[in-house]
């Protein structure tokens, strides 16, 4: 196993409370990393360590992100600094969280900014697709606080465990039917923190005149239509060709 997949395992066993094999699983991922000689070996297995706030890093946790993967903790501090960021790992291994996590750790919540005083999202996701797209929209979901039914008594991560930023909306952008709701009284897109769309239902929105997707507000700031339009034009139909 990897050591991504052991942190996996690692957060698997300490949910079942299985210490004794957890406790397994930590000496073979530290023999791993220190083989390895990896940067991050000598990191606390703790988002708190990374610079990811209390209420956030509890609400990871109880989502069962328990510990960050390899991949987290190498992005966590580069994303937190405000540096742009790559990130390539295998399936699997988190790269999702890894770069949510630290960006909402970056966004302004009350009392600092309120919702409705939100003059655009100060967080937008580009997915290739539909599905990528519902899933971010889970996971953001779920991270602010909204909660889907395990049908599980004492449900770790149900909405009452929650210690976040109250009010907290995500929308997604993901077809003609919620375009059409986003240009529609601007309604659906107000006071909303993140917008999760693939690049050519940006572009339509951001091309719109008063468009309800302006960026003045957080690091939405610096992208234009440019990038945008280069997004929807390239990425998107090659995307397409390898069936992502």
């Amino acid at each position: 196993m990897d050591s991504n997949q052991l942190q996996t395992a690692l957060g698997v066993a300490i949910t079942a409370e299985d210490y004794t094999l957890a406790a397994q699983i930590k000496d073979r991922l530290q023999q791993k990393l220190s083989e390895s000689g990896s940067a991050v070996v000598s990191q606390p297995l703790d988002w708190r360590a990374l610079g990811v706030p209390e209420w956030l890093a509890d609400r990871s946790e109880r989502l069962g992100l328990v510990f960050p993967t390899e991949v987290q903790r190498r992005a966590a501090p580069v994303i937190l600094s405000g540096s742009d960021t790559v990130i390539a790992s295998e399936t699997g291994s988190g790269k999702t969280a890894a770069f949510l996590v630290p960006s909402l750790a970056q966004l302004d919540y009350p009392p600092e900014l309120f919702p409705e005083d939100l003059e655009g999202p100060q967080l937008l996701l580009l997915v290739p697709s539909f599905e990528l797209g519902v899933q971010a929209c889970m996971l953001l979901y779920k991270l602010w606080g909204g909660n889907i039914s395990s049908r599980t008594p004492g449900d770790p991560a149900n909405m009452f465990s929650y210690t976040g930023p109250p009010g907290i909306k995500v929308r997604g952008v993901l077809n003609d039917e919620e375009l059409q709701m986003a240009v529609s009284g601007g309604r659906y897109l107000r006071g909303v923190h993140a917008v999760v769309a693939t690049p050519d239902m940006a572009l339509a929105l951001i091309s719109l005149k008063d468009s309800p997707l302006s960026f003045q507000v957080g690091p939405c700031a610096r992208l234009g239509s440019g990038c945008l339009r280069f997004l929807a034009d390239r990425i998107t139909p090659w995307l397409g060709r390898l069936g992502v």
